[in-house]
């Protein structure tokens, strides 16, 4: 081996032997999880959103601010009576969307429920947790702001148990010499 690929090697060692095992056995290795909004029935929601045909959604608040900002929908607050409200509630928002939807003769928007269900991003994997941070860093974009590194065990897989235990304990002082 190189000096170089040696020199890889104990610093990966180091680190593996190092760094916190965030109550994860051995063979330990870590992932992106992030969070995605998946629609369900309204009965067993979390929280509602409003999502428009082109896929961008929001918060009923902030629904409720992006209608008050467009000059285009004030003719219906006002047949609504909801110009001067502060506070839309869920019926509130239900009936400015029904409106929209009549009044363009169309299905511009519509409200689902939703829940923010947690997953293991594909094509994820570091073997070191620093690792996994510094992708996340470095990639952000690719995530939503709330995405973290995440540790899991490669649970009976004897392969990856025997190279993260190879690369923990071999001696690659001697494999310098």
């Amino acid at each position: 081996m190189k000096s170089e690929e040696i020199k890889f090697l104990k610093e990966l060692q180091h680190e593996l032997l190092t760094q916190d095992k965030l109550c994860q056995a051995d063979p330990r290795f870590w992932v992106i999880r992030d969070y995605r909004w998946d629609i369900i029935p309204m009965d067993y929601a979390d929280e509602y959103r409003v999502y428009d045909n082109e896929g961008t959604n929001w918060t009923l608040n902030q629904f409720a601010d992006y209608i008050k900002d467009e000059e285009c929908y004030d003719e219906i607050l006002e047949e609504l009576d909801l110009t001067n409200s502060n506070e839309l509630d869920f019926d509130d928002i239900e009936n400015i969307v029904e409106s929209i939807n009549k009044y363009y003769d169309s299905y511009e928007y519509e409200i689902h429920g939703v829940n923010c269900e947690s997953f293991i991003v594909p094509d994820t994997m570091f073997l070191t947790n620093r690792e996994a941070k510094e992708h996340l860093k470095s990639n952000h974009y690719h995530y939503t702001s709330k995405a973290h590194t995440y540790a899991m065990t490669a649970w009976r897989s004897p392969q990856v148990e025997k190279l993260i235990h190879i690369l923990q304990t071999a001696d690659f002082e001697e494999e310098a010499e």
